[in-house]
C-alpha cells in the first residue's frame, strides 16, 4: 500500500494548458493566473500569452487584452535578461521572447482584439509589428509574407481614410499570397523536369541553385509563374557568381556544400535546366495566373466595397518545437497536422459563407522569406564539441611536455585543459523548446455583408449573436481554442 501511495504521489501535476484541454476551463484559468503571478522574467511573456489565449477563448476580452499587452511588451524588450546564464547553461535560462512566428501570431491576435474595440491606431501598430517580426533579425533580413498582417493593415488604413497606405499594404499582402502560390507551382515543376543529354548530378546542382534563387525570383514576379522562371534564372546566375566567392559557412544553406567544380558544372547546366523548367511550367494549367487574379479580386473587393462584418477565424493548433541533433542543439519545427477543411460559417440560417484561407503558422514557422528551413542550429553545440576535444589534446600535450622536462609548460597546458574541460561540461547546447502551445494553425477571412441589426452566426457548431451598427464595420477574431471565444458582438462586458 505504501508503494502505491508513493507512486501516486509521483504523478506530475497537469499544467494549466493540459487542464484546459480536458474541458475544465475555470480551473485552468485560475491555475494559469497563478502561473503568471509566480513566473520570473524568463517565462513571464510565455505565461502571459497562455493566459491571454485562455481568457479570450473563455470570452473574457479585458483579461485577454491585458495579458497579451504584457506579453507583446516583453517580447519586444531586447535587454539581455538571462543571456549570460544561457551562455554557460541552457537556452531556457534566457527570458523567453518567442520565435518570429510566435511573435507574429501574438501581435496579430492583440491587433485584432484592439481593432474589434475600435482602437485602430494601436491595432495598426500591432499589425506593423507582426510584419516586422516576419522580416527576421538584424543580421538576416527577409521579405515579409505574413498575409493576415498586410491585409488587416489595409483594412484599418481604409477605415482611417488613408487610401494610399491601404493600397500599398493590400498590394504587399496580395503579392505575398501569390508568391507563395507561384513557389508551389515552380517547385513541383522543377522536381519532375526532364533534361536530355545532361548528367543527373549536373541537373541536381543546377536545380539546387534555382531553388536557392526561387524566393528572389518570385518576389520579382509573384503573380506570373512563367515570368517567375525567367526572373529566378537571372537571380540564380547572379547567385553562382556571388556565392562562389564566399566561405562555405557564409553561403546560403543550399549551396554550403558546393565545391569549385560544382559551381562550374551548375553554371554550364543552368541554361538547359532552366529552358526545360520554363517549358514544363508553361504547360501547367495552374500557371495561367487565374488563381492569383481571383485572389486579387477577392481582396480588392474588401477595400473597394467594405462588407459590414469581417470575421477572422482561427483553425487548428500550430506547429510544435522539438530538439534534434547529437546534443539536442537543433531547434526543429514540426508542422501541424490539423484538418485542412475550411470552417463552416452560416449567417441567419442562409447558405454557407466562403472562407478565404489567408495563412498557415506552420508555413511561417518553417520558412524564411519563402525559403524552407529544416532547423535552427545553436552555436554552443559546436563550442561544446571543440572545447572537449581541445581539452583532451592539451592534456596529452601537457604530459608530453612534462616528460620532456618542461614542467612549467606542462602546468600551463594542464590549467588551460582543465578550464576547457569544465566549460565544456557546464555548457548546455540544447535548443530552447518552450513554446506557445495555444497558437492557431490557420487564419481564414470570412466577409459577411449583413444589414444593420441583430444576426445569428453559426460557426462549426458554435453560436455567435452579432449586432451590426448603422455605420462602420464589425471586425471579430474567432479563436480556435475551445470554447470558442466571446459569443456576443459587440462586447457586452
Amino acid at each position: 500500500m505504501a508503494l502505491v501511495v508513493f507512486s501516486l504521489g509521483c504523478v506530475p501535476k497537469p499544467t494549466p494548458v493540459e487542464t484546459w484541454q480536458t474541458g475544465d476551463h475555470q480551473a485552468a484559468l485560475n491555475a494559469q493566473k497563478l502561473a503568471l503571478a509566480e513566473s520570473d522574467e524568463r517565462d513571464r511573456a510565455l505565461e502571459a500569452l497562455r493566459l491571454g489565449s485562455m481568457a479570450y477563448a473563455g470570452g473574457n476580452r479585458r483579461l485577454a487584452e491585458s495579458s497579451w499587452r504584457e506579453a507583446v511588451g516583453l517580447m519586444t524588450d531586447f535587454r539581455a535578461d538571462g543571456e549570460f546564464a544561457a551562455l554557460v547553461g541552457s537556452e531556457d535560462k534566457k527570458a523567453w521572447k518567442g520565435e518570429p512566428y510566435e511573435k507574429m501570431a501574438a501581435f496579430l491576435s492583440l491587433g485584432l482584439l484592439l481593432h474589434e474595440k475600435g482602437d485602430r491606431d494601436n491595432a495598426l501598430a500591432m499589425y506593423k509589428s507582426a510584419v516586422l517580426a516576419d522580416t527576421g533579425s538584424a543580421s538576416e533580413r527577409y521579405r515579409s509574407d505574413f498575409v493576415p498582417a498586410w491585409l488587416m493593415q489595409a483594412i484599418a488604413f481604409t477605415a482611417e481614410n488613408e487610401p494610399g497606405n491601404a493600397e500599398q499594404s493590400l498590394n504587399r499582402g496580395i503579392d505575398a499570397w501569390c508568391s507563395r502560390n507561384t513557389i508551389d507551382i515552380l517547385t513541383d515543376a522543377l522536381a519532375t523536369v526532364k533534361v536530355g543529354g545532361l548528367p543527373p548530378e549536373d541537373k541536381d546542382l543546377a536545380r539546387a541553385v534555382l531553388l536557392a534563387a526561387l524566393p528572389g525570383g518570385t518576389a520579382a514576379q509573384p503573380r506570373d509563374p512563367v515570368a517567375a522562371v525567367t526572373a529566378t534564372t537571372a537571380w540564380a546566375t547572379e547567385l553562382l557568381k556571388v556565392e562562389r566567392e564566399k566561405d562555405r559557412k557564409d553561403r546560403l544553406p543550399e549551396l554550403a556544400s558546393f565545391r569549385a567544380s560544382h559551381f562550374d558544372r551548375a553554371t554550364d547546366a543552368l541554361p538547359k535546366v532552366s529552358a526545360a523548367w520554363a517549358k514544363a511550367v508553361a504547360a501547367r494549367p495552374d500557371a495561367s495566373g487565374a488563381e492569383a487574379a481571383w485572389f486579387d479580386q477577392q481582396l480588392r473587393a474588401l477595400i473597394a466595397d467594405p462588407p459590414s462584418v469581417l470575421l477572422v477565424v482561427e483553425q487548428g493548433r500550430g506547429p510544435i518545437k522539438i530538439q534534434t541533433g547529437d546534443h539536442g542543439e537543433v531547434l526543429t519545427i514540426v508542422p501541424s497536422r490539423s484538418p485542412a477543411n475550411p470552417p463552416r460559417v452560416i449567417a441567419d440560417g442562409g447558405p454557407p459563407a466562403n472562407p478565404l484561407l489567408l495563412d498557415s503558422l506552420s508555413y511561417q514557422a518553417t520558412t524564411r522569406g519563402g525559403r524552407k528551413v529544416d532547423g535552427f542550429l545553436k552555436g554552443k553545440a559546436v563550442y561544446k564539441d571543440v572545447s572537449m576535444v581541445s581539452a583532451y589534446v592539451l592534456n596529452v600535450l601537457s604530459d608530453v611536455a612534462r616528460a620532456s622536462g618542461n614542467d612549467s609548460l606542462g602546468d600551463v597546458g594542464q590549467i588551460i585543459s582543465t578550464v576547457l574541460f569544465v566549460s565544456s561540461l557546464v555548457t548546455n547546447p540544447a535548443a530552447d523548446i518552450r513554446q506557445w502551445e495555444l497558437a492557431p494553425e490557420r487564419w481564414y477571412l470570412v466577409p459577411l455583408d449583413l444589414d444593420p441589426g441583430p444576426h445569428r452566426i453559426d460557426l462549426a457548431g458554435r453560436r455567435i449573436d452579432l449586432t451590426v451598427p448603422e455605420r462602420g464595420q464589425v471586425v471579430h477574431l474567432v479563436p480556435a481554442l475551445a470554447p470558442g471565444g466571446p459569443t456576443k458582438i459587440p462586447a457586452t462586458e
